[in-house]
């Protein structure tokens, strides 16, 4: 695959990502784990995976909704393996470390990918390995990625993913915390869609790099 088709990948799942986040949205009929009487959805009190339930924290059915969440996960989790992919090409790694990010990425993919065909009101424990699993071995790739951006042309790619995984980092370690507490801080929402944020708008930047990358390193 060339840089422009990889880049056109990680691109178009982006935008499948942010269409089906918003239908998932907006079929949400209401409830947060904080206030199971509210209705729709709360961008500073619902979790992503709020959206991948068939039932919603209120009660209510949640089908359509919950088709939308499972493929706006998917989408993302997707592009996040392009992404790493994509440090790959624009950097310059050793065989072993290429090797390495391939594994990890795989793993990230796999765990992530689980993580809406495990919904937390019904198989608790398995979503949280499956989240985890994610987590855990996207974040060991991502530090290999960043290192390779830093060392290449597009050092501000990797100033903006710094954010991302500092941001993921604090939000990994609420989440360990809320499991072992059993307790769950209204921080833990807020910090993930800052990280949601910054991590679609870093898959975005190094999927432009790769799309237009003969015409940005002359």
């Amino acid at each position: 695959m060339t840089d422009r088709r990889l880049g056109s990948a990680l691109l178009g799942s982006v935008g499948l990502f942010l269409a089906a986040y918003a239908l998932a949205v907006a079929w949400y009929p209401g409830g947060t784990w904080f206030d199971r009487h509210s209705v729709g959805y709360d961008l500073l009190r619902n979790f992503v995976c709020d959206l991948t339930q068939p039932i919603a924290l209120d009660g209510r059915p949640n089908p359509i909704g919950a088709f939308f969440g499972k493929a706006s996960m998917l989408a993302l989790d997707a592009g996040l393996s392009f992404a790493f992919l994509g440090a790959l090409r624009l950097g310059t790694p050793t065989r072993a470390l290429a090797r390495t990010v391939r594994v990890a990425a795989a793993v990230s993919f796999a765990g992530i990918a689980t993580v809406p065909l495990t919904p937390s009101l019904v198989l608790g424990a398995l979503h949280t390995v499956a989240v985890l699993t994610g987590v855990i071995a996207g974040l060991f790739a991502g530090s290999f990625a960043l290192a390779l951006l830093r060392r290449s042309p597009f050092r501000r790619i990797s100033a903006l993913g710094v954010s991302v995984f500092v941001v993921s980092f604090a939000d990994a370690g609420i989440y360990a915390w809320s499991i072992l507490s059993g307790t769950t801080p209204l921080a833990l929402p807020m910090l993930q869609r800052v990280a949601l944020v910054l991590l679609v708008l870093w898959l975005a930047a190094i999927g432009w790099a790769l799309f237009n990358r003969a015409r940005l390193v002359r």
